[in-house]
């Protein structure tokens, strides 16, 4: 069954995205299945050790990968293979700027990086303009924000607020 493939290179590679932790491989599977051998454009937001990127090099043969961390201090897997781009998600200007370098339209985006809901929120503004037409963009965190917190685009979750922008 494919699913275990993907559940096994996690398992394999030590990300917390199999089914021993948050079992995010079932979600991925899913969506990223049928897609996993075309030549897609990939961005995954917080690496920490590096164990994803080991994931998904493994799961996407064919695809262009970009990893994003505030730093590459914890990172122990570093691979000739992948682009690593090092700065805080939160910095706007500085998400602004990584969009325009380099000038790549992604298919998938999973956002795995800060905790805070703002941060998240912040990335995809910034990332929604350069997911191609055809796309998966995907937070690890379940949260909900207050009104109050970002009133103006967030009213219930982030997911509601994936939705307006979309």
């Amino acid at each position: 069954m494919e699913y275990s493939l993907l559940n096994q290179m996690a398992l394999a590679s030590g990300t917390d995205k199999s089914e021993n932790w948050h079992n995010y491989t079932s979600i991925y599977y899913r969506y990223f299945g049928p897609i996993r051998h075309r030549q897609l454009k990939f961005l995954e937001i917080g690496v920490y050790r590096g164990a994803s990127v080991k994931m998904w090099e493994s799961y996407f043969p064919n695809a262009e990968l970009h990893f994003i961390d505030v730093t590459d201090e914890y990172l122990t897997y570093r691979s000739s293979r992948s682009k690593y781009h090092f700065f805080d998600q939160s910095n706007e200007q500085k998400m602004q700027e990584f969009a325009m370098e380099i000038g790549v339209k992604f298919d998938i985006i999973v956002d795995d990086g800060g905790h805070g809901n703002n941060q998240i929120i912040k990335s995809f503004e910034v990332c929604q303009i350069h997911i191609a037409f055809v796309t998966w963009y995907t937070t690890n965190r379940r949260g909900r924000i207050s009104a109050d917190e970002y009133a103006p685009f967030f009213r219930r979750s982030m997911f509601s607020a994936f939705k307006e922008k979309i």
